[in-house]
């Protein structure tokens, strides 16, 4: 398994026990360090949760986020 690999099961890991998270919509890529969030939640607290859960992971030097907020109005 390549590091990028380790990576990505590592923050998909930390978003599952995340508890502000509902992980089954955000998908997770890694890159040399380099973590993309992508998906959508339903509010803007999720979505910061999301981004905190990947930057707390050992390995993570930055996080691209690129979740999108549906309300459920929308």
């Amino acid at each position: 398994m390549s590091q990028n690999d380790k990576l990505q099961q590592a923050v998909l890991v930390e978003l599952h026990w995340e508890p502000s998270v509902t992980a089954a919509h955000i998908g997770v890529t890694a890159n040399a360090g380099v973590v993309t969030l992508t998906g959508h939640v339903d509010n803007l607290a999720e979505k910061l949760g999301a981004e905190a859960a990947a930057r707390r992971v050992k390995g993570v030097k930055a996080v691209v986020e690129e979740i999108e907020v549906r309300l459920p109005f929308d």
